[in-house]
């Protein structure tokens, strides 16, 4: 088997070769791709799934406005859901962000997804925070 770098793969192929071989059970109606994971809630209703997650100095740069980060974490992920004609309404928000990093820029991070979840009646029901190199934030 040839080694491949991630550049090379591109995150398609990447997905596609570290899902291969993935057995799912009767519930999961459509798995991993491009926009959400469908799984059965009932005999005729069906939950969507979809994570994205925004890097510092890949997706945005520290000095764009916290509230811009924030809506960009939260509206990737909605407009998955959208895509796949879903209506958003919950969102598990995980977030690494560097030590230094005041609160005061946190707080306008997360203030500008609280806000943006409201105006869309999405409700943010939990996630996880850690001390990281660059600002992360995955929905």
């Amino acid at each position: 088997m040839s080694e491949h770098r991630l550049t090379e793969l591109g995150e398609f192929h990447l997905i596609d070769r570290l899902i291969k071989g993935a057995d799912y059970d009767s519930s999961v109606f459509k798995g991993p791709g491009d926009d959400c994971a469908v799984v059965r809630y009932t005999r005729d209703r069906y939950l969507l799934f979809t994570t994205d997650m925004i890097i510092e100095d890949v997706h945005f740069l520290r000095k764009h406005p916290p509230e811009a980060i924030g809506n960009k974490a939260l509206a990737v992920n909605m407009s998955d859901i959208a895509a796949c004609a879903g209506i958003p309404r919950w969102a598990l928000v995980s977030c690494g962000f560097p030590k230094d990093l005041s609160y005061a820029y946190v707080s306008r991070i997360y203030k500008a997804m609280k806000s943006l979840a409201k105006r869309f009646g999405v409700n943010i029901i939990g996630g996880d925070t850690n001390i990281s190199e660059k600002i992360q934030i995955s929905v």
